[in-house]
């Protein structure tokens, strides 16, 4: 407790969950198969949908959630996910390190971006 006081980290995680939240809103939430994101702090998800309008999800067979942390994996990042078949609904999870900083979740974000902008609602 006293290197969380001292180091600020409950600070820091507001501060850098507010700023992930805020990219995620404006540059992922448009994207065709975001149904929505939402969280607290650094516990951070985003709502993956074959249909933004009905939030119908991807068929549990196309394993949507395993190939979105397949290709993340592949360009150097790793995202924690839950499908359908484990869950109500696809997410991909944003939950890094309570220090992490604002340069290092926009360096993540960043590398998750295209991966989710390439998922396709058909």
């Amino acid at each position: 407790m006293e290197i969380y006081l001292k180091e600020n980290i409950v600070e820091n995680a507001a501060k850098v969950g507010k700023h992930v939240l805020q990219r995620l809103k404006r540059e992922f939430l448009p994207l065709p198969c975001v149904g929505d994101v939402g969280g607290l702090g650094l516990i951070i998800g985003m709502e993956i949908v074959k249909d933004k309008a009905t939030k119908v999800t991807f068929a549990p067979s196309l394993n949507i959630t395993s190939r979105i942390q397949e290709q993340a994996m592949k360009n150097g990042l790793f995202v924690r996910v839950t499908s359908i078949a484990t869950y109500p609904g696809d997410r991909v999870c944003f939950t890094p390190p309570l220090t992490i900083t604002i340069e290092e979740a926009d360096a993540a974000l960043d590398i998750l971006k295209p991966t989710i902008a390439n998922l396709k609602p058909s």
